[in-house]
């Protein structure tokens, strides 16, 4: 199982997962996980890095800052540093490099099934 680099406790995952990675939850990478209620926040193992992203007032938010901001002052998780971010920033570039690659390799040729080409009928 792939190490942990980065937790993001949130009250709204895919906002936050778009706000970090610039995807939804789909593009959330192994190395990175999400905490979405107070029982994940409580759970990250102590001296994780957590960046925490908040975008509702609901009571359940609230309650999740509070955890998440209970940890971080306490020292039990750390916050993400500037270089980290830098080397989050390259990640999603080189992400970004590779996926727009692949979609203008061209695609290979393929021959036309025969019921498309116009030769023989459906039996």
């Amino acid at each position: 199982m792939t190490e942990i680099r980065l937790y993001l406790a949130t009250d709204a995952p895919e906002k936050a997962c778009l706000m970090v990675f610039h995807r939804g939850l789909y593009g959330l990478p192994e190395w990175a996980a999400v905490a979405d209620s107070v029982a994940a926040i409580e759970a990250i193992p102590a001296g994780s890095r957590v960046q925490g992203y908040w975008f509702t007032e609901t009571l359940d938010s609230i309650e999740m800052q509070e955890a998440y901001r209970r940890r971080w002052q306490s020292g039990a998780v750390a916050g993400m540093t500037a270089e980290f971010a830098a080397q989050l920033d390259d990640w999603c570039a080189r992400r970004d490099a590779a996926e727009a690659a692949l979609i203008a390799r061209p695609a290979p040729a393929v021959e036309a099934p025969l019921h498309a080409a116009g030769g023989r009928k459906w039996s």
